[in-house]
């Protein structure tokens, strides 16, 4: 049963804010992720335009997107539906006639603090997200992002690319790195780990003279791990673009930028210094384009060296698919 995870002690009469703010601030699964991807992920891959490469070249620009306006149409709600559906689970646990004989008190709180998750949850799926994400691919020579978002990928060094926006390339806009999540298995039980470690913490610390307190502070910190979780969790159906993305938690207000796409006001922010050129290591051509490579070769040396680039360094090759357009 779940409920044995975290029924485990007497409740004490004070709740202990350092040791929970320290666990929720700092969401170890996050950070196991995000140094992961970087140990395992030399170069990621941005699918663009034509007209975006060479914007991207010539301003150091990239764009993070709001959630809310990302391919999947559910791409902010499927984590958060996930969420609700362990957290009803739990809560028919509590009254499941296989649990060990609980406290009426430690039954309460736990009850009380699921019913507080879910309202909150739903309140949240009413919002718009407050993240904004960069996606990249690890697979440079993808068909159906070629097919899906132009003739060009853009290979960047990630580690670079990171310690870029870590001294500065982004002001005022806390981030994460992380490989996106598909298999809802392993989403579930991520869901899972927070849920038991949230409802341990409650358990072990609250009271029923400090719950009202308690819970209050416990949505403040829980926003900002539901933020992380759901922000690398996708459907599985796109489980072939092979996904890393930077995810942009709460940035303000007067950094949001706005840009028509599909006849729909899209918000975004810029990450870019001008003085700073993008960590490019290579640059892929498509398929359907690859029988004009002598030329695309040269016009893009010559836009890469125009503006700064040591093309010596920076590898052009065509896609290795076979493709007849």
């Amino acid at each position: 049963m779940i409920i044995k995870q975290f029924i485990k002690s007497p409740i004490k009469q004070t709740i202990d804010y350092d040791s929970l703010s320290f666990f929720l601030k700092h969401n170890f699964l996050i950070e196991g992720l995000q140094k992961n991807v970087l140990n395992n992920h030399a170069i990621v891959y941005q699918y663009v335009s034509a007209t975006t490469l060479e914007k991207i070249i010539q301003t150091n620009q990239l764009q993070a997107t709001n959630l809310s306006f990302m391919n999947d149409s559910k791409e902010f709600k499927h984590g958060l539906d996930i969420f609700g559906y362990r957290l009803k689970a739990y809560k028919d646990d509590l009254d499941a006639p296989q649990v060990p004989v609980i406290k009426l008190e430690q039954r309460q709180i736990c009850k009380l603090i699921i019913d507080k998750l879910i309202e909150f949850l739903e309140n949240y799926k009413q919002k718009a997200s407050n993240n904004y994400a960069r996606c990249f691919s690890t697979d440079g020579d993808l068909l159906s992002q070629w097919r899906a978002y132009g003739d060009y990928a853009i290979g960047l060094n990630l580690q670079k690319l990171f310690d870029m926006i870590t001294s500065g390339f982004v002001q005022e806009s806390e981030f994460i790195i992380s490989k996106v999540v598909y298999n809802e298995i392993e989403q579930i039980k991520v869901v899972e780990e927070l849920i038991s470690t949230i409802l341990r913490y409650a358990e072990e610390q609250f009271n029923v003279d400090v719950i009202d307190e308690g819970i209050n502070y416990l949505m403040d910190l829980i926003s900002t791990n539901i933020n992380d979780i759901v922000g690398i969790f996708k459907d599985i159906a796109f489980e072939e673009e092979k996904e890393i993305r930077l995810l942009f938690k709460n940035p303000p207000q007067k950094s949001l930028r706005f840009r028509e796409s599909g006849k729909i006001i899209t918000p975004f922010i810029e990450l870019n210094k001008e003085n700073i050129r993008l960590p490019i290591d290579r640059i892929v051509v498509s398929p359907v384009i690859k029988s004009h490579f002598e030329r695309i070769e040269i016009g893009l040396s010559l836009l890469l060296e125009n503006n700064g680039h040591d093309i010596t360094k920076i590898k052009i090759e065509p896609s290795r698919i076979p493709y007849r357009s």
